[in-house]
């Protein structure tokens, strides 16, 4: 009986490392590719002083170019981009893996007042977007009541 098993456990050992390395090549395809699909908002923490809005927005691991920045109104847009090009072979194993992947995020903040333009100012330092927003105070009109 033992004979029997023996050769029956010689014949399934190519199917059972055919397996495992599918198993090990699927899993390891896929680990890359789940981090990219984990599309979280941005965080950001907002402060308002007297004079302007100034909000901190998270984005560490990204370069100033990877960052849009777009004024719409009332409203703030922060984007970011990123590409990622992954590319492994094993001639011992014998495989080769290739993969390419593309992320795009973006939080848009909407604020009470319209956002100028021109006075508006952003900086990027130690994966921190800082964005200060003066308040337009002169569009401010007190209504006496009659």
């Amino acid at each position: 009986m033992d004979n029997n098993q023996n050769k029956r456990t010689q014949r399934s050992q190519p199917f059972t490392d055919l397996m495992s390395r599918m198993d090990g090549f699927f899993s390891e395809a896929f680990r890359d590719f789940n981090t990219l699909w984990n599309n979280k908002a941005i965080p950001i923490e907002t402060k308002e002083t007297q004079s302007s809005i100034i909000i901190h927005a998270m984005l560490p691991g990204y370069t100033r170019e990877q960052i849009e920045l777009e004024i719409m109104g009332r409203q703030i847009r922060i984007g970011v981009n990123s590409s990622n090009y992954v590319e492994k072979k094993d001639d011992e194993q014998k495989y080769f893996h290739k993969q390419e992947a593309y992320r795009k995020n973006e939080r848009i903040i909407t604020l009470p007042f319209p956002i100028s333009k021109k006075d508006t100012t952003a900086s990027y330092r130690n994966g921190v977007l800082t964005i200060n927003i003066p308040k337009n105070n002169a569009d401010r009109t007190f209504l006496s009541i009659s």
